[in-house]
């Protein structure tokens, strides 16, 4: 019963340390501290340079002023496969991809470092240092222009109160 006790104060140990590490990852992009909150996890991610699968997020700031917002990806396993954390201008639009894709302009966003890594059921955690940002994610082809995509279901944490995501 012990060794039980134990090894469940462990798991919940590195699970807080994993969730502390996903929602502090972010650093100010002007040098202003800020904190960041966790306000999505997307279960689902994959990148695949094998069968050319990737996952897009889009990400909208719908305040005034600028956000800082990061994304990490991890494995099935728990493992980073990427992150980055970028600045969002007051209504603004970016999309970051695991890697590049044909069919969205990652040109404001960019890739987030996961391209020769496969990632497969993995999951992504966005934070923002503001609840004004609202996300979408979607499973995309990274040749194709067609958008033949998959909605991947994000679940929201601390959402912007009155709304129904």
């Amino acid at each position: 019963m012990k060794t039980f006790a134990l090894a469940a104060a462990l798991a919940a140990t590195l699970t807080t340390a994993a969730a502390a590490q996903d929602a502090g990852a972010i650093a100010a992009t002007d040098g202003m501290p800020r904190t960041t909150t966790k306000i999505y996890v997307v279960p689902g991610v994959i990148n695949d340079p094998s069968i050319g699968l990737a996952t897009a997020f889009i990400c909208h700031n719908d305040g005034t002023a600028p956000v800082d917002v990061s994304i990490v990806v991890r494995t099935g396993g728990g493992l980073i496969s990427g992150a980055r954390a970028f600045p969002i201008p007051g209504n603004n639009t970016v999309t970051y991809s695991t890697r590049a894709t044909t069919l969205f302009f990652e040109g404001a966003g960019g890739d987030l470092g996961a391209r020769d890594g496969v990632v497969r059921q993995g999951r992504a955690f966005i934070s923002a240092s503001s609840r004004n940002v609202h996300c979408s994610a979607h499973v995309v082809s990274t040749t194709s222009t067609l958008p033949n995509t998959i909605d991947l279901h994000m679940v929201r944490f601390n959402p912007v109160v009155g709304s129904t995501e």
